[in-house]
């Protein structure tokens, strides 16, 4: 759906569909074909999509509230400290294990923002979404590391 939708709102902004349209409305066609692409990639990713809907529903922003489940910090913490052991030492399995159960913990949270955001639980969906964007941070690090370790 979200594909059909953006190939349609593409296809009337491509340049051949606008032969002979007034002068700036190609600026106007660009500048709209980038808004179509944000929006297909925040529509494509669940965390985005969540972050709109919950923003849409009137639920405070991530500058508003940064609170996040009890425990999620320790338990991210101890993750971080096995993570780091593992790349510190060159343990490729610690730091697959340490991937697999941050994807893991992303899917299980990102159940709990669409549990919340359909129970109308705002305050829960903004902790949930604060608790995926610190995981998102951790499996960013790890990709972050594996390209410069591929670029030395």
């Amino acid at each position: 759906m979200v594909q059909t939708a953006f190939l349609r709102a593409m296809a009337s902004l491509h340049p051949d569909t606008l032969a002979g349209e007034s002068d700036g409305f190609d600026e106007h066609a660009t500048a709209r074909a980038a808004e179509v692409n944000l929006a297909r990639e925040q529509l494509l990713d669940e965390a985005s999509r969540a972050e709109s809907l919950l923003l849409l529903r009137g639920g405070a922003s991530v500058t508003q509230d940064k609170s996040v489940p009890d425990g999620f910090f320790a338990m991210m913490m101890e993750a971080r400290e096995e993570l780091d052991a593992a790349q510190e030492t060159g343990d490729q399995q610690g730091v697959q294990r340490s991937v697999a159960w941050a994807k893991t913990q992303r899917e299980q949270t990102l159940a709990r923002v669409r549990v919340a955001l359909e129970q109308c639980n705002l305050t829960e969906a903004r902790k949930q979404l604060n608790a995926c964007r610190s995981i998102d941070r951790m499996l960013e690090h790890v990709r972050r590391d594996e390209q410069s370790a591929k670029s030395e």
